[in-house]
């Protein structure tokens, strides 16, 4: 679901960068955004669990690497192929998406392997990311006039979920 969600929210990034006008360039750019991002976003996902398998055994035994149906090298494999793609139709919008989508890529994996259980810093780092799409969907179409407003009010929905969530 949550791959889904990012679909859509990066091909409404670019239609509110570029003020809800439906032309070629948006739908181009906004598919290359949605895709990317949410390739990006599922190898954060994957990562998640890989790192978490151990944990996840007790707690969420139904899942597919705890279950055994999916195994680490399988996972891994899926990892690398999510995050080389994301990357890929980023760098198809241009070379600053490139670069939003190889760092954000990094610092997934470093919140996962890290920032995670670090209190309230993993919480701004994931209400960070939800908000930065929208900086994503901006810099695919070099507008960044618009993005502002909905990375702010999506920053500051998710940090009140993480935050409530927390304690």
């Amino acid at each position: 679901m949550n791959f889904l969600i990012t679909l859509a929210t990066g091909f409404i990034a670019v239609l509110i960068a570029e003020n809800g006008e439906f032309t070629a360039a948006t739908m181009y750019f906004g598919v290359l955004t949605g895709v990317s991002a949410a390739m990006i976003g599922a190898g954060g996902n994957i990562i998640n669990d890989i790192l978490d398998v151990e944990i996840d055994r007790i707690n969420r035994p139904d899942r597919p690497l705890p279950a055994g149906k999916v195994t680490v090298t399988t996972a891994t494999r899926l990892y690398i192929f999510s995050k080389m793609f994301g990357i890929f139709f980023a760098a198809m919008a241009g070379i600053i998406p490139a670069l939003i989508a190889a760092a954000s890529s990094f610092i997934i994996f470093f919140y996962s392997y890290f920032l995670k259980n670090i209190p309230l810093v993993g919480n701004f780092t994931v209400s960070v990311f939800t908000g930065m799409v929208f900086i994503f969907g901006a810099s695919t179409v070099n507008n960044y006039s618009n993005a502002l407003f909905p990375f702010i009010f999506a920053f500051m929905i998710n940090m009140v979920r993480e935050v409530f969530f927390f304690f």
